[in-house]
């Protein structure tokens, strides 16, 4: 009977044991969800501060961009209104070549008509002068 209480014994506290360890299974199992739970909210929560840091950075760089680009829109507004001006004084130029093409024109063609009167009145002279030659020789 000692040997069976012996025995009982053992089994009493292997049956302690064993609860012992599922005690203590199913507190790592309860503390291996709690990590990964944590790990979960941490992930979260860096996802989170890093889109507000994305946030953030593209809030202050916004205006910053858009002054640049604003000073880049008006250099090509005054680029263009200095091109404009060119093109304005190059039209002027351009009639201003006109006129005097028109002008030089004009004058060519009158003297190329008095070149031709005058031509006229010298053959004229010339076949007039011509009996004149003969009669003094």
């Amino acid at each position: 009977m000692l040997r069976r209480w012996g025995l009982r014994n053992v089994i009493n506290n292997l049956k302690a044991e064993v609860e012992k360890l599922k005690k203590q299974d199913a507190e790592i199992k309860k503390l291996k969800k709690e990590k990964a739970d944590a790990k979960v909210a941490r992930d979260e929560a860096r996802s989170h501060r890093e889109k507000s840091e994305q946030r953030e950075v593209h809030t202050c760089a916004a205006p910053a961009l858009r002054d640049k680009k604003i000073e880049e829109l008006i250099a090509l507004l005054s680029e263009q209104e200095q091109r404009k001006a060119e093109v304005e004084s190059a039209k002027k130029d351009l009639e201003l070549a006109r006129t005097e093409k028109a002008e030089s024109s004009r004058r060519l063609a009158e003297t190329s008509e008095k070149l031709e009167t005058s031509e006229a009145a010298r053959t004229t002279a010339d076949s007039e002068l011509e009996p004149l030659k003969s009669d003094m020789l």
